[in-house]
């Protein structure tokens, strides 16, 4: 049995047993419980009770041949358009959930995470936060302890581009910065460069009403504070910051 289609279907929902003997009657085209749960290398008694909620779902029919209970799969597209169907009925209450979720979490939450999947886990949280713009403090090099530049600008850069996220950074001076810098026009980024006296270890970003604090790969302390005044607060002073330092001559 295709082992991919197997997991396309448990991660659309449907238990282990489920999609076995779902996939199982597609390769068969149709069976008694023993054929279906043969193909599927499931015990018939466990199969009983998978093939009934199957049944349930309406992704698979019951009827008889002589004398027997056989079993039949309904189409794959109909199959996939119940489970669509089931993400329209969500979608269509996105706004009430997301009012519940936002009602009872006043308190604020701190959500850690680990090395470069955790560097990764950061950027994805931040681009599914559906945000327009997302605020930088940072010494760039350090990002390259957990991600190498190729990926910065094909992965993180590419999707920050295709959402048309913009963002404000406030960056150490150094050459690599510089480099970036020049890049500002082409990845909806507008820069400013922090004092040489001022050293940034850790960087910080600042997107809806959560906080991004990646420290250097050596120290691997990476954290999101999820709190809508704090990260008020941290706007408050990054827009202070920021009408302080004067704009990039991009000439020079």
């Amino acid at each position: 049995m295709d082992e991919k289609l197997i997991a396309a279907l448990e991660h659309a929902g449907l238990a282990s047993n489920e999609a076995r003997l779902y996939l199982a009657l597609l390769e068969i085209g149709e069976g008694t419980v023993q054929d279906v749960a043969h193909r599927a290398d499931i015990k018939r008694t466990t199969a009983y009770t998978a093939l009934d909620s199957l049944k349930e779902r309406g992704f698979i029919f019951e009827t008889r041949s002589h004398g027997h209970v056989v079993y039949i799969p309904e189409r794959p597209t109909i199959v996939i358009d119940e489970f669509a169907k089931k993400i329209d009925v969500l979608a269509e209450h996105q706004a009430e959930f997301e009012k519940l979720y936002t009602q009872k979490r006043r308190r604020p939450h701190v959500l850690f995470f680990d090395g470069v999947e955790g560097f990764r886990k950061i950027w994805q949280i931040i681009f599914k936060s559906g945000i327009k713009e997302y605020l930088i403090i940072t010494d760039p090099e350090q990002f390259l302890g957990f991600a190498k530049s190729y990926y910065i600008r094909n992965k993180i850069i590419q999707e920050k581009l295709r959402l048309k996220i913009k963002s404000r950074h406030l960056v150490c001076a150094s050459n690599y910065a510089k480099e970036i810098i020049e890049r500002d026009a082409q990845e909806n980024r507008t820069s400013k460069i922090l004092p040489r006296e001022c050293v940034v270890s850790y960087t910080k970003i600042i997107f809806g009403d959560n906080v991004a604090i990646i420290s250097p790969a050596l120290d691997n302390t990476i954290f999101i504070v999820e709190s809508e005044l704090l990260a008020k607060t941290e706007r408050a002073l990054f827009d202070a910051l920021w009408s302080s330092l004067p704009a990039i001559d991009a000439k020079k």
